[in-house]
């Protein structure tokens, strides 16, 4: 009966392996979600930023009313189940970059999107797989104007992060807290949303996902009834092992 016991209880706990493993989704920790908003060039870039400077898939936002995107490609071109929801009132292109053309970033900052001083702007992100994220944005001002600026919140119901950018749009080069800022959060229903306050300009994000620190609520259900399970046919070997 023993031998019995030991066959069950493996058999419980590689086909909850197998269901966690199946309930993983798209993501691992590396993976990155790459988005550049207006241009006018093809919709996957192949340009640079602050990480993963080579080759790589651009999902490219270009819409000013609200519009969904489902689907996003992740940098390496793997389809996945993300979707964003967007509506940023103006500038829908254009160029706002003293970057070489023959830089890899080039591409990066010659789209851009944002909002006037009458309307806030919104990018909202859903089906993340949970877990600790890299949140990369970018805004290289406009050389038209002395100054532009991006305000941004972004919130998941475990994170709440303020962006905040400002310059005169002659860089030529990235540079940390001048025209590209990262923080880290916390994704744990699969949402991340981006506020963008009045008068700001954005050319692109970066989402990084980092590590699976937090377990889907469908992987904790599953590891709640295999214990239950265990527990049940334990009690029920022991109770005949006695009798």
């Amino acid at each position: 009966m023993g031998g019995g016991m030991k066959n069950v209880s493996s058999f419980l706990f590689v086909f909850l392996l197998a269901c966690i493993a199946s309930k993983s989704g798209y993501s691992e920790p590396g993976d990155v979600l790459n988005i550049q908003l207006g241009g006018t060039t093809p919709a996957n870039y192949t340009n640079g930023a602050a990480i993963n400077d080579n080759t790589q898939v651009w999902n490219r936002l270009t819409n000013v009313d609200v519009t969904t995107v489902n689907n996003l490609q992740y940098s390496g071109g793997a389809s996945t189940d993300i979707s964003v929801t967007y509506d940023t009132p103006v500038y829908a292109g254009g160029i706002s970059t003293s970057f070489k053309s023959s830089s890899l970033d080039f591409a990066l900052f010659r789209g851009y999107m944002g909002t006037n001083n009458l309307y806030d702007g919104y990018i909202n992100f859903s089906g993340l797989p949970s877990g600790t994220y890299n949140v990369y944005v970018y805004m290289q001002g406009k050389k038209t104007v002395s100054i532009s600026s991006l305000q941004m919140n972004v919130t998941t119901p475990a994170s709440n992060e303020i962006f905040s950018l400002s310059n005169d749009g002659k860089a030529n080069v990235l540079i940390d807290g001048t025209n590209w800022v990262m923080k880290t959060v916390i994704v744990t229903d699969g949402t991340l949303d981006m506020a963008i306050e009045k008068d700001s300009l954005l050319n692109g994000i970066q989402i990084q996902h980092i590590s699976n620190t937090v377990p889907e609520p469908g992987n904790v259900i599953l590891l709640g009834i295999g214990g239950v399970l265990v527990f049940w046919f334990i009690r029920l070997n022991g109770s005949t092992f006695n009798a």
